[in-house]
């Protein structure tokens, strides 16, 4: 069975490494790019804020959309609702990813919606103090975050990151890198 797999902000860093992974562990899959300058062969022209740019997604018979890019307004989750198309987005902080589930659990889903924010940096603090049990006994924390200050989804995930991480315990050295 042939599957069709678009990545919407697949030009970006984070898009990049999601085909990089998908092409290594599934290589029959039909990997589509999409992008504001797409339009040739695999790279097609999907701009989050034209829905009317979102007919190349019916032509090419996608069978899922991954979301890496911000979509304020949601247009790509209510075209793959409205279409059927299995959907994942890995975009959301918190507030956003609140306003995209009250649209979805308002509709007649029949396909595969997944939000996947868990990602974020922001996270880090919960997961520590739910690992160790006693907060004295952490000496230090190493964070890598991979993030590319050429992002072009906005600044609100650097804000965040910045802001959710700096949360953690002020008596916790953390250590990290930051791309």
């Amino acid at each position: 069975m042939e599957h069709n797999i678009l990545v919407v902000g697949g030009n970006g860093l984070v898009g990049k490494t999601i085909i990089r992974i998908l092409k290594s562990r599934n290589p029959d899959v039909n990997i589509f790019i999409g992008g504001r300058k797409g339009g040739t062969g695999n790279h097609l022209k999907i701009d989050v804020t034209d829905p009317r740019t979102f007919r190349m997604i019916k032509e090419k018979e996608i069978d899922l959309v991954i979301l890496s890019v911000n979509d304020k307004e949601d247009h790509i989750l209510r075209f793959v609702i409205e279409n059927k198309i299995d959907y994942l987005d890995i975009t959301k902080p918190t507030p956003d990813l609140v306003k995209a589930y009250a649209i979805a659990k308002n509709k007649a889903i029949q396909s595969r919606i997944v939000f996947s924010s868990g990602w974020m940096g922001g996270i880090v603090n919960g997961l520590v103090k739910m690992l160790a049990g006693n907060m004295q006994d952490i000496q230090e924390v190493k964070l890598f975050v991979y993030y590319s200050v050429k992002d072009l989804a906005g600044e609100s995930s650097a804000h965040f990151m910045a802001e959710n991480v700096a949360k953690l315990s002020s008596d916790m050295k953390i250590t990290g890198r930051f791309l």
